[in-house]
């Protein structure tokens, strides 16, 4: 089997997303348990970011040191694709991260799961309206009447008694959230002509770089480097290399609107992770719940594939 033939499977694609969503789930936690285990306020910037590119940083030196083993030379980007590469980079790493780090920060830890669920929102958008960035996706009224469900299921957990919650925080992920899904329709675009792990290796090393060197010239700072940090850090690592390595492979052989329907789980894994890892009441809270209810119902809907029969 080659690779678009186990990529673009129809069942093996959407068991390989649900593996991404497990994984990008997953962080959310794990963003929030940063700064107690390496020592940093949560609230300071600069820290943030730096805590951020070093995941990334690493991720880089270790997906380049892959592909040039696989390669069998060191193939660095040239004036040929170092465009494409940086659009990818700045995209999905940089600017989207800055954001998504500073937002879980601000928003209380108790409430990693609510930031999974608001940075759905841009693929709620995308999941409708794939058709008008990529030619490969066509318009369906059962993409736009699931994503205006998981859109009511954003509202809903966003509701506080009566009150509608939306402080600097949620703002931030919501920021991310739209920078993802641009990362996500320009990398389909470079996809088509570069290799997907060789992007996603560049593209991360550059974006690690860049979010590092800014974090320590503003002043950021990890205090604390103990063995529990040490495998909090390896495994957001070691998520976030298998995560974007499926994604690629995935956005490049589906259309964007079907994986971004899909990508509706990550928030049912990163209430349930979060519930569990940071040992909150978070999975059990009404409006949460409620939410992800109407949120899974919005995948249904627009993965149904109702076919009239024939009158015989």
């Amino acid at each position: 089997m080659n690779e678009k033939s186990l990529y673009g499977h129809r069942i093996y694609s959407i068991l390989f997303a649900l593996v991404v969503c497990f994984f990008w789930g997953s962080l959310y936690p794990c963003i929030s348990m940063g700064d107690e285990l390496f020592g940093y306020d949560a609230k300071h910037i600069p820290s943030v970011m730096l805590f951020a590119g070093l995941r990334f940083l690493i991720c880089g030196i270790i997906m380049v040191a892959g592909v040039s083993v696989h390669d069998k030379k060191v193939k660095l980007p040239d004036k040929t694709n170092i465009l494409p590469i940086l659009a990818v980079a700045f995209t999905t790493i940089v600017i989207h991260y800055s954001f998504q780090y500073m937002g879980v920060s601000l928003i209380e830890v108790n409430a990693s799961s609510k930031s999974a669920i608001l940075k759905q929102i841009g693929y709620l958008f995308i999941s409708c309206f794939a058709f008008l960035f990529v030619k490969e996706d066509k318009f369906s009224v059962r993409k736009v009447i699931g994503g205006t469900l998981g859109f009511c299921g954003i509202i809903v957990v966003n509701l506080d008694g009566l009150k509608f919650s939306l402080g600097i925080g949620e703002v931030c992920i919501i920021c991310a959230s739209v920078l993802s899904v641009a990362g996500t329709v320009i990398s389909k675009h470079v996809y088509k002509k570069l290799d997907t792990s060789y992007v996603v290796a560049y593209s991360q090393l550059i974006g690690g770089i860049i979010m590092t060197a800014a974090g320590l010239a503003l002043g950021g700072t990890l205090l604390t480097f103990t063995p529990k940090a040490m495998m909090l850090l390896a495994y957001m690592c070691f998520a976030s290399i298998t995560a974007y390595l499926l994604w690629g492979k995935l956005i490049k052989y589906n259309e964007v609107s079907k994986m971004s329907i899909l990508k509706y789980f990550e928030p049912v894994f990163g209430v349930f992770i979060s519930g569990v890892v940071l040992k909150t009441d978070s999975i059990y809270k009404l409006e949460y719940l409620f939410a992800l209810l109407i949120i899974l119902a919005a995948v249904l809907v627009a993965n149904l594939d109702v076919k009239k029969k024939k009158a015989k």
